[in-house]
């Protein structure tokens, strides 16, 4: 993820109703955003944990989806954060691939649940 923090926002403000915070690279993004906008739901995109985290003192998401390329790279270290800065959101991770440990990693550490790519 990028260390420039860029947010895309496709709402008015993140604490809307159904607000979505989706965290990842921009391609990634693109077709969270799509299910999102069929679903008429308000997102925000974040490069990074530490951009939401920054942005979330004006409003917390209803949900917060984590699109991760690697899932055994530092997952668990982006999960906390978000799990302690939004207490109420829940944290969806997307990735192409997970191991079975590395699952209840990610649940342990704060996430409400893991989705792959294909699904």
């Amino acid at each position: 993820m990028s260390k420039t923090a860029a947010v895309e926002t496709r709402s008015d403000h993140l604490a809307a109703q159904g607000a979505v915070a989706v965290i990842g690279d921009v391609e990634a993004r693109a077709g969270i955003f799509d299910v999102l906008e069929r679903e008429a739901l308000g997102s925000a995109g974040f490069d990074d944990v530490a951009a939401l985290c920054a942005h979330g003192q004006v409003g917390a998401p209803a949900l917060i989806i984590l699109c991760a390329e690697d899932s055994a790279s530092g997952l668990t270290g982006c999960i906390e954060p978000l799990a302690q800065s939004f207490p109420e959101a829940p944290v969806i991770v997307v990735c192409s691939s997970i191991e079975r440990w590395a699952v209840r990693e990610v649940l342990m550490a704060g996430a409400a649940g893991v989705v792959l790519w294909e699904s």
